[in-house]
């Protein structure tokens, strides 16, 4: 089969002018980071998505914003597992490759493991001279010695960097069995320590949820009258504008 072939000339061979092209780039980046058997199996149990009902709901409020290219979030590309962002070539890797430039607010949402190495991940895209506008950290785990040797996550608690910091440690300590791992894992409590963080969490609230309940903690009201989801909420609008 044969067709035509059809030449439109865009510039004039002989105009030799630099032209300005716009390119646009999200304004927000939004990472949500999987804790123990989110993304992959761990220990014989999962994946179990427990971070992507976060990401789904949040993908269904911004969507239009999603879908114009004002926020880059989804599952295929800021859904992350805690090894992923564990140790610099990962971070470049997985992280780092997917921001345009250092003018983008960027958002960390983590879990589990995935709260504790998010913090590191905070504290080392500041450190690069990126905006972290909001970390936060869902019953962050990783103090345990048991978790560290069979894990790929931080041994040090982080110090973190980002300008808004919400923390909220599990406070449902029953038999469910991912209270169990949690606390065999060693919940992280940021103001639980005998030496203070450089940088404290501006929340830092316990909540009667299991474990595994990623969303119905973020809709608990916190100490500042505000719901972890509508801190998130309002911050990424902020950003926006």
């Amino acid at each position: 089969m044969s067709g035509k072939v059809y030449e439109k000339t865009l510039t004039l061979k002989d105009n030799k002018k630099l032209k300005d092209i716009k390119v646009s780039f999200p304004k927000v980046v939004v990472f949500f980071v999987g804790g123990a058997g989110d993304k992959r199996p761990y220990g014989g149990s999962g994946p179990n998505g427990n971070i992507t009902v976060v990401l789904d709901k949040f993908a269904k409020q911004f969507s239009s914003e999603i879908k114009n290219g004002d926020i880059f979030a989804s599952k295929s590309d800021t859904y992350l597992g805690y090894y992923e962002i564990y140790g610099d070539d990962r971070i470049k890797k997985n992280v780092i490759s997917k921001l345009e430039n250092k003018n983008q607010s960027i958002v960390i949402v983590g879990h589990s493991l995935g709260g504790w190495n998010g913090s590191w991940l905070a504290d080392k895209l500041s450190a690069l001279g990126y905006k972290v506008e909001l970390l936060i950290t869902l019953d962050p785990v990783g103090v345990g010695y048991f978790v560290r040797k069979i894990s790929d996550i931080y041994h040090e608690p982080p110090a973190v960097e980002a300008r808004y910091w919400v923390n909220l440690s599990y406070t449902r300590n029953d038999l469910e069995i991912d209270n169990l791992v949690a606390n065999a894992g060693g919940r992280f409590n940021p103001k639980g320590r005998r030496r203070p963080l450089p940088n404290d969490p501006d929340v830092n609230d316990g909540v009667d949820v299991d474990h595994a309940y990623t969303l119905a903690a973020m809709q608990v009201t916190t100490s500042k009258g505000m719901t972890t989801w509508e801190i998130l909420e309002s911050t990424v609008k902020d950003c926006l504008r």
